[in-house]
């Protein structure tokens, strides 16, 4: 349900700023607590769900804000029931 509410292209757009932020999978897994391999599989495009902690702790490390990625429309409730 989270994949709803994120704007359109918005996992392209992670991997790019991922891409260009100049770390290594490692370091991005290490700095967002999140797995190698599920990092892995973002930059490689074979994820298809992200829940909103991962998608924080990402743009945590790469400085970028997280509310950005969701849809303007998309009402206080409805963001929290996807969370």
């Amino acid at each position: 349900m989270f994949m709803e509410i994120l704007k359109d292209g918005s996992l392209k757009r992670i991997i790019e700023e991922i891409n260009k932020s100049g770390y290594s999978v490692n370091q991005i897994a290490s700095y967002s607590h999140l797995g190698v391999k599920e990092v892995r599989r973002l930059i490689d495009g074979e994820i298809d769900e992200m829940d909103f902690m991962m998608l924080v702790s990402l743009c945590r490390t790469i400085h970028l804000n997280p509310f950005s990625f969701i849809k303007d429309d998309v009402k206080l409730s409805e963001f929290l029931d996807s969370i």
